[in-house]
């Protein structure tokens, strides 16, 4: 037993406690056609996705998939996938549709070669049935709604991708905004979402200083911060984060599980 237990993470032991912090992933939904279906895109399948799944999505009614994104190939991003087989076999019955980088599908084939050989699962039950479908730098469409892929350094030799669609732009992992990614992708946001991993520098994510700046350049009319470590007390952290916004003109907040946010297409 510690003599002195970390706040943060005993706080988060609370049910609803907007410490308690999953796996970053982030769920679009919007209506092509106002008297059509809801559609619904997955960023990211971490770790947690099922636990974060089983608790949110009955909440709101989420009946399906039908399209994941993928930032990269790292275990929180996509270490959920195998939990992703009740929703392609069960929920949407078909494949999902899958939007990922050439080099990160690679990774994943590698970690998940039972999803997409064919032979290396025991064969005593489906699983989850993804069809890839490789981005690059080119916007695409899902669904009527454009997006284009934002490369960014993740690390000094890695690249994942943010999103860009409409004036809103998700930036789960980022270490750096490369030279070539053209900045006017960071410009007229309504939204934000942006990694903001501790308060002292990290060699692959961007700390909250550096969030900050980032936030004081783009200017968006609202930013929401993600993949906080437990150095960030949710409310603490928000009521410093009110004043320098009021100080700079701008609304920053720490994001939580299970928020949600009416979006501008």
């Amino acid at each position: 037993k510690k003599e002195n237990p970390c706040a943060v993470c005993t706080d988060a032991l609370r049910p609803g406690s907007p410490n308690r912090r999953r796996n970053v992933s982030g769920l679009l939904r919007w209506k092509t056609d106002p008297e059509g279906p809801v559609h619904n895109i997955l960023i990211d399948c971490g770790k947690s996705f099922w636990e974060g799944a089983l608790h949110h999505f009955p909440a709101h009614d989420v009946l399906g998939l039908d399209a994941l994104f993928l930032t990269h190939a790292h275990a929180d991003q996509m270490g959920g996938l195998d939990d992703l087989r009740d929703i392609t076999l069960r929920m949407t019955r078909g494949p999902l549709p899958f939007y990922v980088s050439a080099k990160d599908l690679e990774v994943v084939k590698r970690a998940f070669p039972y999803l997409f050989d064919g032979v290396s699962h025991a064969r005593g039950g489906g699983v989850t049935n993804l069809q890839p479908s490789i981005f690059s730098s080119e916007p695409f469409q899902v669904e009527g709604l454009g997006f284009t892929p934002v490369p960014v350094w993740h690390g000094k030799d890695y690249l994942s991708h943010g999103f860009r669609f409409g004036p809103n732009l998700w930036l789960g992992d980022i270490s750096a905004w490369p030279e070539t990614t053209p900045w006017a992708l960071a410009e007229g946001l309504e939204l934000l979402v942006l990694d903001a991993l501790r308060p002292k520098p990290h060699p692959t994510h961007f700390h909250l200083e550096q969030s900050l700046d980032f936030v004081r350049k783009a200017r968006p009319k609202k930013t929401l911060l993600v993949d906080m470590t437990h150095d960030f007390e949710h409310e603490a952290v928000n009521r410093d984060l009110s004043a320098w916004g009021r100080a700079e003109g701008l609304d920053v907040q720490l994001a939580h599980d299970g928020l949600v946010v009416d979006l501008v297409f």
